[in-house]
């Protein structure tokens, strides 16, 4: 099993992960939607089956959605906390919120990325 295959399987446990935290949060479905999205690519990669559209796709919505987070995080009237960001499981503030939103988009977006130019440099 190559580190890539390993790789994937650890996100696809991750972003399963992070899909069934969602139910209590205030707009589950949206985040359920890009979570399963980032499952899917995982597994079609394992699969061996095509999955260029999916990981494309899912990482420019990723990308889109954060950046409109960050651009409501400017506007924003609570400071950024770092250490309530990391530090404890609850949401303090809206700014707290948002940055942990950002975070987890960022690493969809990543993911996929690196799975789309996996993907491409196999094509070759």
């Amino acid at each position: 099993m190559t580190l890539v295959r390993i790789s994937n399987w650890g996100m696809a446990g991750i972003f399963f992960l992070c899909l069934i935290v969602q139910y209590n949060d205030p707009d589950p479905l949206l985040w359920m939607v890009i979570y399963g999205a980032a499952v899917m690519s995982c597994l079609l990669f394992l699969l061996n089956k095509p999955f260029l559209i999916c990981s494309t796709l899912t990482g420019i919505v990723a990308t889109v959605w954060a950046t409109f987070l960050f651009f409501e995080l400017q506007q924003a009237l609570d400071p950024i906390i770092w250490a309530d960001v990391f530090g404890h499981a609850d949401m303090k503030t809206e700014a707290v919120e948002l940055v942990r939103e950002i975070g987890g988009l960022l690493i969809v977006s990543l993911w996929m990325g690196s799975q789309t130019i996996f993907q491409r440099n196999q094509e070759k």
